[in-house]
Parts: C-alpha cells; sequence; structure tokens
C-alpha cells in the first residue's frame, strides 16, 4: 500500500468497525446473522451488542489519528487527506480527548 494512502485505510477500518459483527470486535459468543435478524424483527434492544465492541471502535480511531499524525496530513492537501480528516472529525466529538486530534493544526 502507498504510505500516503495509510491514514485513509486506518480511518476507514475504524469507521467500519462501528457496523460489524465481527467476533474480534463483539467477543467469540456474538449473535449470529439469523439471531440478528430475528432481534431486528421482533424489535428487540440490540444495544449491548454495540456496547461490547465500544472499547475496539475506541482503540481503532485513536490508531487512525495516530497514523494520521505520523504521515503529516495535516499539511498535505490532498483529496485523500481531506476524506481522511473528514471521517475523522465524523467520528469523534467536541469532547473527545485525544493526544493526536488535530495536535499539528497550525504548529
Amino acid at each position: 500500500m502507498d504510505p500516503k494512502l495509510e491514514p485513509l485505510a486506518a480511518v476507514v477500518l475504524a469507521l467500519a468497525a462501528r457496523i460489524s459483527d465481527h467476533p474480534l470486535l463483539i467477543g467469540g459468543n456474538g449473535p449470529t446473522p439469523a439471531t440478528l435478524a430475528r432481534a431486528i424483527k421482533n424489535g428487540d434492544d440490540l444495544s449491548d451488542w454495540g456496547k461490547r465492541r465500544t472499547d475496539a471502535c475506541q482503540a481503532l480511531v485513536e490508531r487512525a489519528m495516530k497514523v494520521a499524525d505520523e504521515k503529516g496530513i495535516w499539511r498535505d492537501p490532498t483529496a485523500e487527506n481531506l476524506a481522511t480528516l473528514m471521517m475523522i472529525e465524523g467520528m469523534t466529538d467536541c469532547e473527545h480527548k485525544s493526544k493526536y486530534a488535530f495536535s499539528r493544526v497550525g504548529s
């Protein structure tokens, strides 16, 4: 992979993890697709599954910000870098505390 695309790949991975039901994110005893389909049809509360992936998703967002910071995308105005920064912004909020969050802007 082109090193300049690593930040974009990291942020896409972090974004995709938010909707994934992969066992690495929600644990080995997660619901099967059939179980999920039934739960959705029945209107069951699925928030427990979402909570189980929270830590992994947060770690992936932190990794995406770290890679973006290390690659210096703040000062390289390309379409890929803009897309990366917009996706990072969409996954964080004003209260997000990160040592990587826009640490190089304005410096």
